[in-house]
């Protein structure tokens, strides 16, 4: 039982880390795609 307990815990905790590193990964290229977009109405601009 308390094998159990442990294993679903540690289920719960690989959860956690995949969502919260699929959250930053997703935060970071969705910030890499704005940045882009900002230089290319930046150039637009320019020329």
């Amino acid at each position: 039982m308390k094998k159990n307990s442990l294993y679903v815990q540690a289920k719960i905790f690989v959860k956690f880390i995949f969502y919260y590193f699929a959250c930053l990964f997703l935060s970071v290229v969705a910030s890499y795609i704005h940045f882009c977009c900002y230089l290319n109405i930046n150039m637009c601009l320019d020329i």
